[in-house]
């Protein structure tokens, strides 16, 4: 089904809730006069809208992007809008956050990934003819199952970014591309099941880094040391004298601290 034809339809299924009807200001009022079986309605259906959205919303601004490239200098989309990155050009439409602009790119960005014309296609140009020597533009990317499942509506634009970081690209050290490509997409496949399933956004960002480690154990234990290398200590006394720190914990450390607070908030917690 046509995302903008979905769109609609869950509208109209809302539109049948007369209380929602209303001006702005009335909404709270409206609402709470909802049964328990309507509010579970209308928030699924208004999260369906929501998730319909943000996949467009993504792919547009993955569009602003591509148009923002830093070889179209000032001719490109961000900078004739006064902005010097696709990220503040975003930032500046949606009023939400650099880290959700920054994510609403870096998604579209995955989506166009394979798919999109090239810049020339917009104002008619034909595009490249693939040589010989030219790489296979053709063949799917290993995120492909990410994609599909986007489009599916089976993830949303928080569950793929997370997977989709948190997996980094097909790299191991002793193993051809190719064979690398298809690991990584078979765990692709895995994580978009256990996001079905109801993980969370940080459980599949944990474990699509767990998988990553499985997949890359030489490049983990580069990524460990990379972490161990930035740990640093910083304190500071505002101007209320109030005592301030700010800790980079490498791996060990951190392991180490979340499992003292657990053993020592247990009791709190109805533990032992």
């Amino acid at each position: 089904m046509n995302i903008l034809t979905a769109m609609r339809e869950r509208l109209d299924r809302l539109a049948v809730f007369a209380e929602l009807d209303v001006e702005p200001s009335s909404l709270p009022s409206g609402a709470a006069a909802l049964s328990d079986a309507s509010v579970l309605e209308v928030l699924r259906e208004v999260t369906g809208i929501a998730n319909d959205a943000e996949r467009l919303q993504s792919v547009v601004a993955g569009v602003a992007a591509q148009r923002s490239k830093r070889e179209n200098g000032h001719s490109g989309l961000a900078a004739t809008q006064g902005h010097a990155s696709p990220v503040a050009l975003v930032q500046s439409i949606t009023g939400g956050t650099r880290a959700d602009a920054l994510r609403q790119v870096r998604v579209g960005q995955s989506l166009l990934d394979g798919s999109a014309p090239d810049a020339g296609a917009a104002s008619g140009a034909e595009p490249a003819r693939a040589t010989d020597d030219s790489p296979d533009t053709t063949r799917a990317p290993w995120h492909a199952p990410l994609q599909a499942a986007l489009w599916a509506g089976r993830l949303t634009t928080a569950q793929h970014d997370a997977i989709r970081s948190g997996l980094g690209e097909p790299e191991a050290e002793g193993v051809d591309p190719a064979s690398a490509v298809l690991a990584w997409s078979v765990a692709a496949e895995t994580l978009i099941d256990e996001a079905v399933a109801g993980a969370s956004v940080e459980e599949l960002r944990s474990r699509a880094r767990q998988l990553r480690d499985i997949l890359d154990p030489v490049g983990a234990e580069n990524r460990f040391q990379e972490r161990y290398e930035k740990r640093s200590l910083r304190t500071w006394i505002d101007q209320h004298g109030q005592h301030h720190g700010h800790i980079v914990f490498d791996d060990e450390m951190a392991l180490w601290l979340r499992s003292t607070f657990a053993a020592a908030l247990r009791p709190r917690r109805g533990g032992p």
